[in-house]
């Protein structure tokens, strides 16, 4: 997604972490998170620990 979300989003999107733009989203089993690069990076580290 370009950062903020997409054209037709009434509002730009941030992040669910940080609060920056977000460019990524991720979804669980139970949660859908809207995130920045650098907080999706961490949570990818996270992940894999």
């Amino acid at each position: 997604m370009q950062e903020g979300g997409t054209e037709f989003a009434p509002e730009p999107i941030t992040c669910d972490r940080c609060g920056d733009l977000a460019t990524r989203t991720w979804e669980g089993d139970r949660e859908f998170l809207q995130l920045c690069e650098g907080c999706h990076d961490d949570l990818g580290r996270w992940l894999n620990q």
